[in-house]
C-alpha cells in the first residue's frame, strides 16, 4: 500500500514541476518583454532588471503553485486511467480512495506552503518590485545621460554631452573640496558595473588642479577611462506599502476593514492546492485523455479566478462582505467531495 502511494506521488512530480515552470513563464511573459525592451535600450542596469524579474516571479509563486497542482494531478491520474493501472491496483483488493489518500495530505502541505507565500513572500515581492522601479524613477541616470543635454542633477558634477551629428567633446566638471577636475572625451557610452552607472570615455584628457595651489595642476591623456557616476540623492524615504503589499502581521496591526478583507482573501486562496487536488484526481480518472482533462481543468481555473475577481471588486466597495471569498472554495470543496466519493 505504501509502495503504491509512493509510486503515485513520484509520478506526480514531473508533470507538477513542468507545469509549475511553464505557468510561471506564461504569467511573467508580458513583464519579460518589458525587461528585454529596457535592456536593449540600456535604460536600466542588468542587475536591476534581474532583481525586478526575480521579485516578479517571487510574487507569482502562489498562482503558479495552485495551477500546477491541478494540471499535474489531472495529467498524472489521466495517464494512470488510460494505462489501466488502476485496474491492476483494484485487482489486488486495494481501494482507489485508500491509494490516493496520501495525495490529500500532500495537498494540505502544499496549501500550508501556499499560505506562507501569500502572507509573507508575495507581499514582499510586490513591495520590493515597486521600490525597484521607484528607485529607477528617482535616480533616472540612463534618462539623463542623453545627447544634446547638460546634466546638473549629479552632486558636485556638471556633464555636457553634444548633440548627435555635431562636433564637440563630452565634458565633465567635477569639484571635490578644493580639487577641481575637468574631463573631456570624444566618445562616451553609459555602462553599468556591478549595478552602478558609469561613463565609458574614449580618447580624452583629464585635468586636475586645486583652486588655491596653481602648482598642483596635472594633465593626463587617456584612450579609455571608466568614470563612476555619483548617486543622485533620493528625496524622501520609502513609500508606505499598499494593502496587498503588507504582510499578514502588518495587516493585523492595521486592523482596518480593508486589511481584514485582504486577510480573508489570502486565507481563501491559500487552500486552493488542496481543493484543486481534490478536483484533479477524479477528473483525471474520469477523463483518461489528457487533452480533455486539461481543457476541463482550465475551465475550472478560469471560473474560480473570475469568481474571486468579482468578489474582490465587490469587497473594495463593501469590505464587510469579504466572507464571500470562501464561496468559490465551498463550491469546489463540495464538488470535489462528491466526485471523490465516487472515485471507484
Amino acid at each position: 500500500m505504501k509502495r503504491i502511494s509512493r509510486y503515485l506521488i513520484t509520478e506526480f512530480g514531473p508533470p507538477f514541476f513542468i507545469s509549475f515552470a511553464f505557468i510561471l513563464f506564461l504569467l511573467s511573459l508580458s513583464a519579460l518583454f518589458q525587461v528585454v525592451d529596457l535592456l536593449v535600450k540600456n535604460l536600466v542596469s542588468g542587475f536591476t532588471l534581474f532583481r525586478y524579474f526575480f521579485l516578479l516571479l517571487f510574487s507569482l509563486l502562489p498562482y503558479g503553485l495552485a495551477l500546477a497542482v491541478l494540471i499535474g494531478s489531472t495529467l498524472t491520474f489521466s495517464r494512470f486511467s488510460q494505462d489501466r493501472e488502476f485496474l491492476a491496483i483494484k485487482s489486488l483488493g486495494i481501494s482507489l480512495k485508500n491509494a490516493v489518500w496520501p495525495f490529500l495530505f500532500l495537498g494540505l502541505l502544499l496549501s500550508l506552503a501556499n499560505l506562507g507565500l501569500l502572507c509573507f513572500a508575495q507581499p514582499y515581492g510586490f513591495y520590493q518590485n515597486r521600490i525597484v522601479f521607484l528607485d529607477v524613477k528617482v535616480n533616472p541616470t540612463a534618462n539623463l545621460v542623453r545627447p544634446g543635454s547638460v546634466v546638473t542633477e549629479f552632486p558636485n558634477l556638471v556633464l555636457f554631452i553634444p548633440s548627435k551629428g555635431k562636433k564637440g567633446m563630452v565634458t565633465l566638471y567635477q569639484k571635490d573640496g578644493q580639487t577641481i577636475r575637468t574631463i573631456s572625451a570624444r566618445k562616451v557610452k553609459l555602462v553599468f558595473r556591478s549595478g552602478k552607472p558609469c561613463l565609458y570615455l574614449q580618447e580624452g584628457v583629464m585635468q586636475t588642479y586645486q583652486s588655491q595651489k596653481v602648482k598642483t595642476y596635472q594633465r593626463l591623456s587617456f584612450q579609455t577611462y571608466l568614470f563612476p557616476l555619483p548617486e543622485i540623492v533620493a528625496r524622501g524615504g520609502r513609500p508606505e506599502p499598499k494593502i496587498y503589499e503588507m504582510s499578514s502581521f502588518q495587516l493585523l496591526r492595521s486592523g482596518t476593514a480593508k486589511a481584514k478583507s485582504e486577510q480573508l482573501r489570502r486565507f481563501s486562496f491559500a487552500f486552493a492546492p488542496l481543493l484543486f487536488l481534490l478536483i484533479g484526481i477524479p477528473l483525471g480518472i474520469a477523463l483518461p485523455r489528457s487533452l480533455w482533462g486539461i481543457t476541463v481543468s482550465c475551465g475550472l481555473v478560469l471560473s474560480y479566478y473570475f469568481a474571486l475577481t468579482g468578489i474582490e471588486a465587490l469587497t473594495r466597495v463593501k469590505p464587510h462582505l469579504a466572507g464571500f471569498y470562501f464561496l468559490p472554495d465551498a463550491v469546489i470543496l463540495l464538488v470535489g467531495i462528491y466526485f471523490f466519493e465516487r472515485i471507484e
